[in-house]
């Protein structure tokens, strides 16, 4: 496996590990802002709407960029996604929270994606996304036990700053990729 799939695999992993801690718990955490499980829904469709919509937009361009600076500030932007979650006290906050997470995921997931089918070695392809998704499924099981001991434990508030802080790990893992090609 090439050395810059590594590090685009260690830093997917420890981003998962960071949003895999509220996965499971994220209606809970809604309820405890006044929300509901419709709110909850509605909080995820924005997300899920906004990838929709901006990865539209932000793939056109990618192609032409540096695929390893959009990884870098992605994660980097991801973390503050996670911080941001701190302040959130309402669901129109919630709701503005999610459509960032969404414009941000869009903006970076599919040079993520272009990346690593670019760095895999085409004869290994289904082995080295198996390790990928293999590793990711694990980080995200162990986040999910790990965040909702902390919640229970230590509440949401220092949760979301573990998270963003795990995810900031991520950015700096990532930053290996620009180190390496200059």
């Amino acid at each position: 496996m090439k050395h810059a799939l590594k590090i685009l695999i260690s830093a997917s992993f420890i981003y998962n590990f960071a949003a895999g801690m509220l996965g499971p718990i994220y209606a809970i955490f809604v309820m405890n802002i006044g929300g509901n499980i419709l709110d909850a829904g509605i909080a995820w469709a924005i997300y899920a709407f906004a990838i929709g919509i901006a990865t539209f937009i932000f793939s056109r361009y990618e192609d032409n960029m540096s695929k390893e600076k959009i990884i870098v500030a992605g994660y980097g932007l991801i973390a503050v996604g996670f911080f941001a979650y701190y302040f959130v006290d309402t669901i129109i906050q919630l709701f503005i929270v999610e459509m960032f997470f969404g414009v941000i995921t869009a903006f970076h997931d599919p040079a993520w994606e272009a990346f690593f089918s670019e760095k895999i070695t085409r004869k290994k392809s289904a082995a080295e996304w198996g390790n990928w998704e293999a590793g990711k499924y694990i980080a995200i099981g162990a986040a999910a036990l790990i965040g909702s001991y902390v919640a229970t434990g230590y509440g949401f508030k220092t949760l979301f700053i573990i998270m963003g802080g795990v995810a900031a790990i991520s950015a700096i893992v990532s930053y290996m990729l620009l180190k390496k090609k200059s």
